[in-house]
């Protein structure tokens, strides 16, 4: 799997208790010569002081991060719990990691499929830290 281009967000200070998008979506192609399905997870890197952690629902010092594949910028709304980003693999299917299944991440041919990834973060809705924070997403793919 190819990911262009490769990016990383600075989405500055933000707001406790808020939704934000990604400004841009991350390409992500097949670059392989079979069918994939692609498997999604994040990680917080946060190395010079107390990280963040994820959960289903902002909270205290809990970030709730979702990634979806979607032709053009969703809404937050677009978004739905089963595009929820945990630190374990989800795999792609008809609801997870897909808006509304016009661009999914299974039975992705190679080549020219390109899959428009956008990412989601609900800021915790309070912070016990100033560290700025950092926060890994990882595509894998499989053979279909």
């Amino acid at each position: 799997v190819t990911v262009e281009p490769p990016k990383t967000y600075d989405f500055g200070l933000l707001e406790l208790g808020i939704s934000t998008i990604v400004p841009s979506a991350v390409l992500v192609t097949n670059s392989g010569n079979v069918n994939e399905k692609y498997s999604i997870k994040c990680a917080t890197i946060t190395t010079d002081g107390p990280p963040w952690t994820m959960g289903n629902n902002p909270a205290m010092d809990t970030f709730t991060l979702k990634s979806a594949f979607h032709p053009t910028k969703p809404t937050a709304g677009g978004f739905g719990a089963d595009d929820i980003t945990y630190s374990t693999n989800t795999i792609s299917n008809d609801s997870a990691h897909s808006i509304d299944g016009s661009q999914v991440g299974y039975n992705v041919p190679p080549g020219v499929s390109n899959r428009n990834l956008w990412i989601l973060l609900d800021t915790p809705l309070d912070t016990s830290t100033t560290v700025q924070q950092k926060i890994r997403v990882d595509i894998t793919a499989d053979e279909q």
